[in-house]
């Protein structure tokens, strides 16, 4: 096994449409065992072909729970249920997060390394990383997706803030003190400032 350079946002190939797998060889295993490893030492919960540079149809996740490593092969979501909102990162948006709305339940047909069809029933975390991973196969990343609901930057500028406006939604921040008060302040780039806050990035 081998550590894949996991691409960041800007990167074209994070934009592409994946193909579907037409044959599950030795290499396409191998691959399958260097996403997972990089997964792993990048402590993430899930990473798609495209994040490692290949436009393929497929993704591998492990949220900790009873189901463990799971690969999905040319995966399919065939059905949705409910909504629920919470914080997403990605590997490829390194220290950024978002409030993302999908759908609270899942089921998912895909074929596994063996090239059978298998069907999953997830929920909660597992269902909210299935469809953040598929996406991934879609050209999309978590600010693309239609229930994007806005991006926490927390110490933005720290963190490289003023380094991703070329690809974040606008250059206008809210920002709302960590304390919870209440107030919300429209800032420009250029002006907000101050550790300890969260940044904000509203829809355009």
């Amino acid at each position: 096994m081998a550590l894949l350079d996991i691409k960041k946002a800007g990167k074209p190939v994070l934009k592409q449409v994946c193909v579907p797998v037409e044959r599950i060889d030795k290499s396409l295993k191998k691959l399958l065992d260097d996403m997972a490893e990089t997964m792993y030492e990048s402590d993430g919960i899930g990473i798609a072909a495209p994040q490692v540079g290949e436009t393929l149809r497929m993704v591998v996740m492990d949220c900790q729970d009873d189901h463990g490593l799971i690969e999905l092969i040319n995966p399919v979501i065939t059905y949705r249920e409910g909504s629920a909102v919470d914080t997403e990162g990605c590997l490829s948006v390194p220290n950024i997060f978002g409030e993302v709305e999908r759908a609270e339940k899942v089921k998912v047909e895909f074929l596994n390394r063996r090239g059978k069809i298998q069907h999953l029933t997830a929920t909660g975390l597992l269902a909210r990383c299935i469809q953040h991973e598929l996406d991934h196969l879609d050209g999309q990343l978590f600010i693309d997706c239609s229930g994007f609901r806005g991006l926490l930057i927390e110490q933005a500028l720290e963190t490289g803030y003023e380094d991703w406006t070329h690809w974040l939604p606008c250059d206008r921040a809210v920002a709302v003190p960590c304390e919870g008060t209440g107030e919300i302040t429209p800032y420009t780039r250029s002006t907000a400032r101050g550790a300890g806050w969260q940044w904000r990035i509203p829809l355009q």
